[in-house]
């Protein structure tokens, strides 16, 4: 295993943001509030990996499609290129965002509500 690297469990901020390729505003308003907090001295603050890439499958799950056989384009429909409702004025994705946010939030309480025990 000479000269792998891997990425480490607990990630500060400006490292989950690369991870997972999305900026820091992007990450304090829709990850960073269904994430555990680890908090490391008096102002540090990292994130778990493995939270992360639960995070990750579950976008993926939700928004990732398979290009069609020998298609290397990627074809948007017509209600993902509006944002916006044309009568109310409102945004579509920031209501999808509201309801993930709260599934998402309430899959890692349910995660923190599963206690585990460790055999010494």
């Amino acid at each position: 295993m000479s000269g792998e690297t891997f990425p480490p469990r607990f990630m500060r901020i400006n490292q989950a943001c690369f991870y997972l390729a999305v900026n820091r505003n992007y990450f304090n308003r829709y990850i960073r509030p269904i994430l555990t907090e680890i908090e490391v001295g008096e102002v540090g603050v990292r994130f778990d990996r493995l939270e992360l890439d639960d995070w990750a499958e579950d976008h993926k799950s939700r928004n990732g499609h398979h290009a069609e056989s020998g298609d290397l384009t990627c074809k948007v429909s017509k209600q993902v290129a509006s944002s916006y409702d044309e009568e109310s004025g409102t945004s579509r994705k920031q209501s999808k965002d509201m309801a993930y946010l709260e599934k998402a939030l309430a899959k890692v309480k349910s995660k923190k509500q599963k206690v585990t025990s460790i055999a010494a």
